[in-house]
């Protein structure tokens, strides 16, 4: 009975080069952890690893809360990766100290020199730069992923000072936390998780960004909303079915970065925005579309 139960283990056997975007996939889900393991054995937790592509086969196992609804997160590994049914397992896991031994896997991460993600029970390694202040949970986006990574490293190269961004999908914030941080006079962020929303508020708090955030449901996106950097980092059907919604917010001559995005899947992201000129920026089989620079007023 799911009342004796703290947690569900979905478990999803793939090819290896489809590993770290179904991971991104079941993150984006709600999964609390995720680890690989390779058919021969050789058993590993960094979600990051690169190497994972190398393994001819893998087997994730994904850690959901016991009353997590997991059909939307199988649907979409079906659709996106054409998994097997038979290749899919649910399995209920007694509880245990799940938490601690997730914690402990998450170390500081250097997106740049001067730009760090740090859990708050770490030290950061650098205290003059800039560190962004974020504990792993509910909420997609700990930096750890490439398509986070990405727009992390892209924002920390843009002349922020003085502009508003846009996070659009914002899961735990730390799109709009790194803008402001990094110079942005005002943020807003949106997605239609309500845990994201909690999330990126506590997040924020955390921070010290909280009185320059503005934090709005989707469907409070309207015309009057304009930003000079909008950041969409979700997954590439997303993209394509809301880019009108997507571009409305976009002042004269804003960046519009989009990420979320597999090679494969380029073109026709680039379809969906044809206003837009874009720089393609590739990180494993990851993609970040940049549009033209911003001006600073």
């Amino acid at each position: 009975m799911l009342n004796s139960v703290t947690w569900q283990q979905l478990g999803i056997r793939l090819p290896g080069e489809c590993a770290n975007a179904a991971i991104e996939l079941l993150e984006a889900f709600g999964a609390l952890s995720v680890s690989a393991v390779a058919e021969d054995g050789d058993d590993r937790f960094d979600v990051a690893d690169p190497r994972l592509e190398l393994w001819s086969v893998t087997r994730l196992m994904a850690l959901f809360e016991a009353d997590t609804a997991l059909q939307p997160a199988i649907d979409a590994l079906q659709a996106t990766f054409k998994i097997n049914p038979e290749d899919i397992s649910i399995d209920l896991v007694d509880d245990c100290d799940w938490e601690r031994a997730f914690l402990k896997n998450f170390k500081p991460i250097e997106i740049t020199p001067d730009l760090w993600i740090c859990p708050s029970w770490c030290t950061p390694p650098r205290t003059d730069a800039v560190n962004i202040v974020l504990d792993p949970g509910l909420a997609f986006g700990t930096g750890s992923h490439a398509t986070t990574a990405l727009c992390l490293r892209h924002l920390a190269d843009l002349p922020l000072n003085g502009s508003t961004v846009l996070d659009f999908g914002c899961g735990s914030g730390i799109l709009a936390i790194a803008s402001l941080k990094l110079g942005a006079d005002h943020a807003i962020a949106t997605d239609i998780d309500t845990r994201a929303i909690d999330a990126t508020r506590e997040n924020a708090l955390a921070n010290g960004v909280l009185d320059r955030l503005e934090i709005i449901t989707a469907d409070e996106i309207g015309s009057a909303i304009k930003a000079d950097v909008v950041i969409a980092n979700i997954l590439a059907v997303t993209l394509i079915e809301l880019a009108r919604v997507i571009e409305n917010p976009c002042s004269p001559g804003a960046i519009l970065l989009l990420s979320g995005i597999l090679a494969k899947q380029r073109d026709a992201v680039i379809q969906a925005f044809p206003s837009f000129k874009f720089s393609t920026i590739r990180q494993d089989e990851w993609l970040l579309l940049a549009s033209q620079p911003f001006e600073p007023h």
